[in-house]
C-alpha cells in the first residue's frame, strides 16, 4: 500500500516517539500506544531495514491500532497476587522466596542475579499487583504508578520480610499483567 509522504496524517516511524508527543493523545490513548502501537512500528521498521519507502503510517491506521488496544485492553484483567505467586513459582532459576511474614501480609522474592534485587507484595490481592522493590523499577509497558517511598512511613510488616541494608522498600509500582511482571524479572536479572 502506498502513502503520500507529506508529513500531514502521517507518522514517521522512524521517529515515532518525537511524531507523537506533537499529537494531541491523552493518557489512555498515550498507555496503548505505549503497550500495541510501539511494538508493532517497531517490527516494521525492523522488517524494512531502514527503507525510506516505509517511514509513514497513516493516523488513520494509529487510531484503528489504538481502537484495536483498547478493545482488547477492556477484556485483560490485572494480575493478582495469587497469580503472581504461580508466575514466580515458574520462574525458580531466576527468583526464590526469601521470606514471609507471619500474617502472610508480604512476601519477599530474591532475584538469583549479582545484585540480588528483592522485591514483596501481597500475595492475596485479587485486584491488582501493587510491588515493593529495593530499587527504582524501570520505565517498561505494564508497569504504572512508580513512586519513591524510601522516606514514606512503611508497614512493619515490609521490613519484616526484607532482608535489610541496601534491600529496603524504596519503590512501589503496580504491576498490570502477567507479562509486566516476566518483563520486569528479566530486565532486575540483566542489571
Amino acid at each position: 500500500m502506498e502513502y503520500d509522504d507529506s508529513t500531514l496524517g502521517t507518522l514517521d516511524i522512524a521517529n515515532p516517539v518525537e511524531t507523537l508527543l506533537d499529537l494531541p493523545f491523552g493518557r489512555q490513548a498515550q498507555k496503548l500506544m505505549e503497550v500495541a502501537l510501539k511494538p508493532c512500528i517497531e517490527a516494521v521498521w525492523k522488517a524494512a531495514n531502514g527503507d525510506d519507502y516505509v517511514r509513514v503510517i497513516h493516523l488513520a491506521d494509529i487510531a484503528k491500532i489504538l481502537q484495536d488496544a483498547g478493545e482488547a485492553s477492556q477484556a485483560i484483567r490485572r494480575i493478582s497476587g495469587k497469580e503472581a505467586v504461580q508466575v514466580l513459582d515458574s520462574l525458580s532459576a531466576q527468583v526464590e522466596l526469601r521470606a514471609r511474614d507471619n500474617k502472610d501480609k508480604f512476601w519477599c522474592y530474591k532475584l538469583k542475579s549479582r545484585i540480588g534485587t528483592e522485591f514483596a507484595f501481597d500475595p492475596t490481592t485479587t485486584g491488582g499487583l501493587y510491588v515493593r522493590l529495593d530499587r527504582q523499577p524501570p520505565n517498561l509497558p505494564g508497569l504504572a504508578n512508580i513512586e519513591n517511598i524510601s522516606a514514606a512511613n512503611k508497614s512493619t510488616s515490609l521490613g519484616r520480610v526484607f532482608s535489610g541494608g541496601i534491600h529496603n522498600a524504596a519503590y512501589k509500582v503496580t504491576v498490570e499483567s502477567e507479562s509486566a511482571l516476566r518483563d520486569l524479572i528479566e530486565h532486575l536479572m540483566a542489571l
